[in-house]
């Protein structure tokens, strides 16, 4: 039988709330909440805590458990009050389109909303959760960050709490079991305590620590979850090795996004690999990443993360023949050169953009498009405008 080499964490995602690994009190304030929703005065409740806890599998176990449709998007992608109204909007006003007995609205880490580019992000959540049909849940790290206090009061809170090690201990093994592992209970027991209350991070290190036997000369491999290494490590990784296990934990451990990762591993692929067809083989497999990257920003597709992830690395990897011994000196992204001194200037013009296309009911695409007769104009008089001296100079100066 071949092995499945999938994502642990995928593959034994929770189905049901009694696969939530050490939320009872959660699960119950939780169960509470949606059964008299109807009733209740707060129409969203918000799901906080430590990451890799198991926030999200709640909301969608809970969907599956109650036979309710799941509709599940990410804050971060929320950059204006536009899209907010548009997508959230529609999502609570309409019904279901399949045959379900309800329906939940799960947005997941609204800690990462935008709050500089658009001022009332929060505000139209505010209205949404007030005049919503369907619950509404939201989840997020640090609930107590300053953005967030206004959003806080039309919410409940539910805390999810760091997972306990002997529930961490129990999962690992309940997995390793299945998967046909031979691993000490001891080498569990360590995953655990290293990762630190986090469910998600102990069931990646499992994996990474490899599908056969396991022993203690292993646990090299995997590092205290507070730890992140350099960019420059992870192109190593993925550049120098074709053990997929150092390349997945170079991965998950990287102080950088995915999104950076891969424009690192563009920019750098020709500097490492000298053959033009490992040159090609590799910008071949990250160019089907990206064509996941594009699906999941699109259609907020965040299952297809993991295809992505490993085409960028794993597939890059098994582009080379064979190791290059040789020293590579690694380089930034030449986009990231030119977005990093150019950080300041489009700062100021968003922010401008914003505050005239609220004035001028324009979108802030369109609004920058106005600038250079904005600039003719207030060079020859002054206009009514919600700017201060700096921003009217910034705007006058403007070519």
């Amino acid at each position: 039988m071949e092995k499945d080499f999938s994502l642990l964490n995928e593959k034994y995602r929770p189905q049901k709330l009694r696969d939530i690994a050490g939320q009872d009190t959660a699960i119950q304030d939780l169960l509470k909440w949606i059964k008299n929703f109807k009733k209740e005065k707060n129409r969203a409740i918000i799901l906080h805590g430590p990451s890799g806890n198991g926030k999200t599998a709640l909301a969608q176990a809970l969907a599956n458990e109650l036979t309710y449709e799941l509709i599940q998007m990410n804050a971060s992608d929320f950059r204006t009050e536009k899209t907010i109204m548009e997508k959230i909007g529609h999502a609570v006003s309409q019904q279901s389109l399949v045959q379900k007995k309800g329906k939940i609205v799960l947005i997941d880490e609204i800690d990462g909303i935008y709050g500089t580019s658009d001022r009332g992000g929060i505000s139209a959540l505010q209205k949404i959760i007030r005049t919503t049909n369907y619950p509404i849940i939201l989840t997020a790290n640090d609930i107590w960050i300053d953005k967030l206090r206004f959003l806080r009061l039309s919410c409940k809170l539910i805390q999810m709490r760091k997972v306990d090690l002997r529930t961490i201990v129990k999962r690992l093994k309940e997995i390793a079991e299945t998967e046909g592992v031979k691993i000490k209970e001891a080498i569990l027991h360590e995953i655990a305590r290293r990762a630190e209350g986090d469910l998600r991070a102990a069931i990646n290190d499992l994996q990474t620590l490899g599908m056969k036997k396991v022993d203690e000369k292993d646990l090299e491999l995997i590092s205290w979850r507070e730890k992140e290494i350099p960019i420059f490590e992870t192109l190593l990784a993925i550049f120098k090795s074709k053990d997929w296990r150092i390349i997945q934990k170079a991965f998950s451990s990287s102080d950088k996004t995915p999104d950076e990762i891969l424009m690192w591993i563009a920019e750098n692929i020709p500097n490492e690999y000298e053959k033009p067809e490992e040159i090609a083989a590799a910008y071949n497999m990250l160019s089907r990443a990206d064509v996941f990257r594009g699906r999941i920003i699109h259609n907020q597709a965040w299952g297809l993360q993991a295809f992505s992830n490993e085409l960028m690395t794993f597939g890059v990897a098994a582009a080379k023949k064979e190791k290059y011994r040789k020293f590579t000196r690694y380089v930034p992204p030449k986009i990231l050169q030119k977005m990093g001194a150019s950080k300041g200037e489009r700062a100021a013009r968003d922010e401008v953009a914003f505050l005239v296309g609220k004035k001028l009911h324009c979108s802030k695409k369109r609004t920058i498009e106005q600038f250079p007769y904005l600039s003719l104009i207030l060079k020859k008089k002054s206009l009514d405008l919600p700017l201060d001296e700096e921003q009217i100079r910034f705007l006058k100066n403007y070519t």
